[in-house]
């Protein structure tokens, strides 16, 4: 369990053709970010490819596994309650199909960052 000032919750479905890596180590290199990956019952090797991920980065990065599918909405709503366990003040959800740029997430998280740091100055 990590430290992070925001937690992205991946749910990930058949994601081993999919799956890079490269866009996940990009997010996590963003300040107080931190990943966890939802398999959500694949029948792929997408469980070993996040296992992986996660444990080259095991200080940003977890994993939760799904035994058996049960749609992305209630993979990512296990997601944000595991998420609940972890120090995060800001929890959302992001694709892993890497539908959004780099960069729109990096300025979408700098938006939500000034947007709670505003409501919580009253």
């Amino acid at each position: 369990m990590f430290n992070s000032r925001f937690l992205l919750v991946i749910p990930c479905y058949n994601e081993e053709q999919r799956f890079d890596e490269e866009y996940f180590k990009k997010i996590l290199s963003f300040k107080g970010v931190g990943l966890l990956f939802v398999n959500d019952g694949s029948n792929d090797r997408t469980k070993e490819i996040l296992q992986s991920f996660v444990e080259k980065n095991p200080l940003k990065s977890e994993f939760l596994n799904l035994p058996k599918n049960c749609g992305k909405g209630e993979a990512v709503r296990r997601g944000i309650l595991r998420g609940f366990d972890f120090e995060s003040t800001l929890i959302g959800f992001l694709d892993a199909d890497g539908a959004f740029p780099v960069e729109v997430v990096r300025e979408s998280l700098e938006k939500i960052e000034s947007a709670h740091s505003s409501i919580t100055s009253f």
